[in-house]
């Protein structure tokens, strides 16, 4: 064998251990998606995380062709662990200014509208025109959610007109003792919430609508650059097709075409 022979040998063999490697390394590499119990959105059943987002957030993944695991948590930890995790997704993750260079983001993969909400006995709390106005109730909020910030940046003070709780379970509590005035809720969680405790006639009053838009897929900045185009693509091959409404129809939630259609979504 000659030279160029024996120097061609070499570098086919090193091409294909090099893309052997490569390919190896990708297909190990797994992905950990953070979430919260925040039914019908993300939830655990069984052995199992379901919910109308899960099951969306698990479709961009698959299309993608890339493995990953959902582990349910308190939101303040699964918050904390995307920031620590080189691997980290998180969901249902609210957008705002002060995340937008913290994430790579994918979606939005729903839309939602997030309010206040009171008993509707309540004479006493009316309905507001704005966040300053709200400060004279007592606010419960989850722990680190968008809201709990939001408040915080507007001058709310925890434990004095805001009260950060770990879940929404405890502000439903507080809620129909008289311990909190107001809680957050969406336009898909907030029945969901008081329904899981056995509270099936609760009557609820909207006092302030704070934020409308919509939830996305959050990823640490160290996942690769590759990672996230393929799962932006992936994402949008589930948008232009019917599979969000189809969720929504799956978990018995109302679908607003034209809402979801100004946002890309749907044929």
């Amino acid at each position: 064998m000659n030279k160029v022979h024996l120097v061609f040998n070499i570098i086919l063999g090193l091409f294909f251990l090099m893309k052997s490697i490569l390919s190896y390394s990708h297909e190990e590499i797994f992905y950990n998606i953070y979430t919260e119990e925040l039914d019908p959105i993300s939830y655990r059943e069984h052995s199992k995380v379901s919910g109308v987002a899960t099951d969306i957030v698990k479709e961009v993944f698959k299309r993608a062709n890339i493995k990953s695991k959902i582990m349910v948590f308190p939101w303040a930890r699964s918050f904390q662990n995307v920031k620590n995790d080189k691997n980290g997704f998180v969901y249902p993750l609210v957008r705002s200014s002060n995340r937008e260079f913290s994430f790579h983001w994918i979606g939005p993969i729903m839309i939602r509208k997030t309010s206040f909400w009171a008993l509707n006995d309540r004479k006493d709390i009316i309905p507001v025109n704005n966040l300053q106005d709200l400060k004279q109730y007592k606010v419960g909020v989850t722990n680190k959610e968008y809201l709990h910030q939001t408040l915080v940046d507007r001058g709310f003070e925890n434990n004095i007109n805001i009260v950060p709780v770990s879940h929404s379970s405890i502000n439903v509590e507080k809620l129909l003792a008289g311990r909190i005035d107001v809680m957050s809720g969406n336009n898909y969680t907030i029945k969901k919430k008081f329904l899981n405790l056995g509270y099936y006639n609760v009557s609820l009053k909207e006092i302030f609508t704070v934020s409308f838009g919509g939830y996305y897929i959050g990823a640490n900045l160290d996942v690769s650059d590759e990672t996230i185009e393929r799962l932006k693509k992936s994402f949008i091959s589930v948008r232009k097709s019917d599979f969000v409404e189809k969720m929504h129809v799956k978990y018995h939630l109302p679908y607003d075409k034209v809402l979801y259609k100004t946002n890309g979504f749907g044929h």
